[in-house]
């Protein structure tokens, strides 16, 4: 009986020490993977509200939808105009565009969805 006991012990020991490390690894690793497909699968219901600063020639990021799927600066491209993409990565709200000129276009590069346009001539 005292065998069978240490080798329970031992299993839930393993099993915990499993999980343990299962979860760091999707902790630090997850959100990699799982936005590589949803980024793209979810890009047409993607909305990304820009507040327009005309006297600076500044776009920011005001909000965000939907705010659980990450969106990536290398999936934008500007089609018109210009502007200097003051960040990189995950976009988030408060990154800017700065030196805004012309009749500024936004679009994602998959799909040629329009996303934002402001006019700073």
């Amino acid at each position: 009986m005292e065998k069978e006991t240490k080798n329970n012990i031992k299993i839930i020991l393993l099993l915990l020490v499993v999980f343990i490390i299962l979860y760091t690894l999707h902790i630090t690793f997850g959100d990699r993977f799982e936005n590589q497909y949803q980024s793209s699968n979810h890009i047409e219901d993607a909305s990304i509200i820009f507040q327009t600063d005309y006297e600076n020639k500044i776009l920011t990021v005001e909000n965000i939808y939907p705010e659980d799927i990450n969106y990536y600066w290398s999936e934008v491209e500007i089609v018109n105009g210009s502007a200097t993409f003051d960040q990189y990565g995950i976009i988030k709200i408060g990154h800017t565009l700065s030196n805004c000129t012309g009749f500024l276009e936004l679009e994602w590069k998959q799909t040629g969805i329009k996303i934002w346009d402001a006019d700073f001539r």
